[in-house]
């Protein structure tokens, strides 16, 4: 039975707001920035580290990375998108946004 277009636009629903600072994991990378766009297929995000290792992971939801974290800051001026197909979960970041790679 097809969708009708009010549920579709339902379904399509996410928990994103423009300005927050979230951690998203996809299915090969984590990301973290600020909210900068909402889209229908992604969210764009700026001031964005690449999260190659992100330590404890309950030190990380927490806003801290570890000495074993290790992150990769995109340029300042640039916008990451992270298409929702592969995000695995996320959550608002309680901490600082990394400005150095570490």
């Amino acid at each position: 039975m097809p969708l009708d277009e009010a549920k579709e636009k339902e379904m399509k629903k996410h928990t994103f707001e423009k300005g927050q600072v979230v951690f998203i994991r996809t299915v090969t990378h984590h990301y973290l920035g600020q909210v900068a766009e909402v889209l229908e297929d992604c969210v764009v995000l700026q001031k964005a580290p690449w999260v190659a290792d992100d330590g404890r992971f309950s030190k990380c939801v927490a806003g801290q990375f570890d000495d074993q974290a290790e992150v990769e800051v995109y340029p300042p001026e640039a916008l990451v998108s992270v298409y929702y197909g592969g995000m695995i979960d996320s959550v608002i970041w309680p901490g600082e946004l990394p400005t150095e790679s570490k």
